[in-house]
């Protein structure tokens, strides 16, 4: 153990740069494992989560004569009728949000699409322009070597 101590001993003491060099390369390499992580392990796709139709249709078909009995026993018929139109005038409403709500998200789309479009176009012709002025000095440097 004397060797070890004696060893430990000659090596210099780092200073804040060189400890701060490496917190900076240690995370770094952290970053890059986790980001390993998510791009090489496979992620279960979303549709797992949910309820396979088979099984909803079957859960359905077992509830059906239940929500009979229910409706024959403990539901008044005029009470019913009333419920079902609270739940069409709120369906309905729904609806008409759901309805106005798509045609503000196209009218955004259309705006989005015809300002990248626009980006791309005044990309385009400054490239030409670049493209035009390279040829222009291409050409000078051609008549300048001819003669």
């Amino acid at each position: 153990m004397p060797g070890l101590t004696i060893a430990l001993g000659q090596i210099p003491a780092a200073t804040s740069t060189e400890i701060g060099t490496w917190l900076v390369c240690a995370a770094a390499v952290m970053v890059m494992v986790n980001q390993g992580k998510k791009l090489f392990l496979r992620q279960p796709p979303l549709e797992a989560e949910f309820t396979p139709r088979a099984d909803f249709e079957q859960h359905k078909r077992a509830c059906h004569p239940k929500l009979d009995r229910i409706e024959r026993e403990f539901v008044n018929r005029t009470e019913l009728g009333e419920f079902k139109r609270e739940v069409r005038n709120e369906l309905s409403v729904i609806s008409a949000r759901i309805a106005s709500m798509s045609d503000v998200i196209g009218e955004k789309l259309d705006v989005m699409k015809s300002d990248l479009m626009a980006a791309g176009e005044r990309r385009a012709s400054a490239l030409h322009m670049r493209i035009n002025d390279v040829e222009n000095l291409v050409n000078r440097v051609d008549e300048r070597t001819k003669t």
